[in-house]
């Protein structure tokens, strides 16, 4: 990953120094903030458009020290990366199910309790937590009462197939409930 400026960047003398790192990275990882600073070996999910800068000046013997943060635009970023995060965030099926349970809770239909018990597993398959027929049956009820909050489910599943790890995260016993079910919310509009 590339920092790219665009163009010169002019400080007053009493400025020490200017450094700045992604902000999904440590301090320790700062480099001089400049044009075509290169930040190499970074895992997808520690690339990012945010970055932390510091600015270091002394003036009149006080000294001052002073961070920040801002997009800054990099080169270097794969297009796919948003996905690659998602699926790597998810890391599992069992918190793809409690995030999909999520979306299709209403806002006034999440007791602690439930939240606790599903939130409370995480062994990675579909038996963690919630079960697919729960799930399913969750769907359903989503259909008839508020199919709106479907729309952010198959947002959230075209995210997800966009890279292998996240198809791969659905897997076809999902799919074979999810595409019948979308069809039907298609054919409500």
């Amino acid at each position: 990953m590339r920092l790219m400026l665009g163009e010169p960047v002019d400080l007053p003398t009493h400025v020490g120094g200017v450094t700045c790192w992604p902000v999904s990275l440590p301090d320790a990882h700062a480099q001089p903030f400049a044009d075509g600073s290169r930040f190499v070996g970074l895992s997808v999910t520690e690339l990012a458009c945010f970055w932390a800068v510091e600015i270091r000046a002394s003036l009149n013997g006080k000294s001052s020290r002073k961070r920040f943060v801002r997009p800054i635009e990099v080169d270097g970023i794969p297009e796919d990366r948003l996905p690659r995060l998602l699926a790597s965030m998810l890391s599992n099926r069992a918190r793809l199910l409690q995030l999909l349970w999520l979306l299709l809770s209403p806002d006034d239909d999440l007791a602690f309790t439930e939240f606790e018990h599903f939130f409370g597993t995480d062994n990675g398959n579909f038996a963690a937590g919630i079960s697919l027929p729960g799930l399913t049956e969750r769907m359903l009820e989503t259909l008839h009462s508020g199919p709106d909050r479907l729309d952010a489910v198959k947002s959230l599943v075209d995210d997800l197939r966009k890279t292998d790890a996240g198809a791969e995260l659905l897997g076809p016993e999902f799919d074979a409930i999810w595409e019948p079910l979308w069809k039907v919310r298609e054919n409500m509009r």
